[in-house]
C-alpha cells in the first residue's frame, strides 16, 4: 500500500510561520483545503502554522501600540516644557481628529469556515460592527482595532477580538486592523467583540491616539 506523502503546503505554512507569517497563514488555509481533499499528511503541521502565524499577526500589533504608547508618553513629556510667555496654567485646546459612525451591526455564532473547522466559536455572541471613520483632522491618523472600543450601560468595556476578525478577513477582506486615514478621508471596515448580550445598548468609540489603551 503507497504511504500517503505529507502536503508541501502544510511544511511551507511552518515555515512561513516564522519567516514570514502572513504567508504561513495562507500556506496553511491552503493545505487543509487541499488535505481534506487529497488525504495527505500534514494537517498538524498546517493548524501549527496556522495557529503561529495568527499568534506572530497579534504580537506585531501589540508590539505596534507598545512602541507608539512609548512614543506618545515622549511627546507628552516633551511638550510640558514652555516656550516662553507660556506658563503651564495654560490648558491646551485638543480638537477631536475623527468622528466614526456605525453603518450596520449583526451577530454571529461563529466566524471562519465551518465546514473545514477553520475560524472561531465566541464565548457569548460575536457582534460585528460594520463602522465608518473620517478624519477631520490636519493631519493623518493610524487607527487600529485596539483603537475601537465598546462600553455598555454599565460602563464595562469591551475589546475587540483580534482572532477573530483574521477570520473574518480571509473570508470578507474588510476587518479594522490597522488603517492610516489621510485628512478629508472616510474609511469603512469591520471590528468584532465577543458579548454576553448582543440586544443590549451599546456605544462604540473610536480614538485617534497612542492612549485609547488606557482607557
Amino acid at each position: 500500500m503507497k504511504e500517503s506523502k505529507t502536503n508541501i503546503y502544510a511544511i511551507l505554512s511552518l515555515v512561513f510561520a516564522f519567516v514570514f507569517f502572513p504567508l504561513g497563514f495562507v500556506f496553511g488555509v491552503i493545505g487543509l483545503y487541499q488535505i481534506k481533499r487529497t488525504h495527505e499528511h500534514g494537517k498538524g503541521l498546517a493548524a501549527a502554522g496556522i495557529i503561529l502565524s495568527s499568534l506572530a499577526f497579534i504580537g506585531m500589533v501589540l508590539i505596534y501600540s507598545a512602541v507608539l504608547f512609548a512614543v506618545g508618553t515622549v511627546f507628552e513629556e516633551t511638550a510640558k516644557i514652555t516656550a516662553p510667555g507660556t506658563s503651564f496654567d495654560d490648558e491646551p485646546t485638543s480638537e477631536p481628529k475623527v468622528t466614526s459612525k456605525v453603518l450596520d451591526k449583526k451577530t454571529f455564532s461563529y466566524v471562519g469556515n465551518a465546514q473545514y473547522g477553520i475560524g472561531k466559536k465566541p464565548s457569548g455572541i460575536f457582534l460585528v460592527f460594520n463602522i465608518e471613520i473620517e478624519n477631520i483632522g490636519s493631519e493623518p491618523v493610524y487607527i487600529t482595532s485596539n483603537d475601537v472600543k465598546l462600553f455598555d450601560k454599565q460602563g464595562r468595556k469591551y475589546v475587540p477580538d483580534t482572532e477573530a476578525m483574521l477570520f473574518w478577513e480571509m473570508d470578507h477582506q474588510n476587518s479594522f486592523t490597522f488603517e492610516t486615514i489621510n485628512p478629508g478621508i472616510k474609511q469603512k471596515g469591520v471590528v468584532i467583540f465577543d458579548v454576553a448580550d448582543p440586544k443590549a445598548e451599546y456605544e462604540l468609540r473610536v480614538y485617534d491616539n497612542v492612549f485609547s489603551l488606557l482607557d
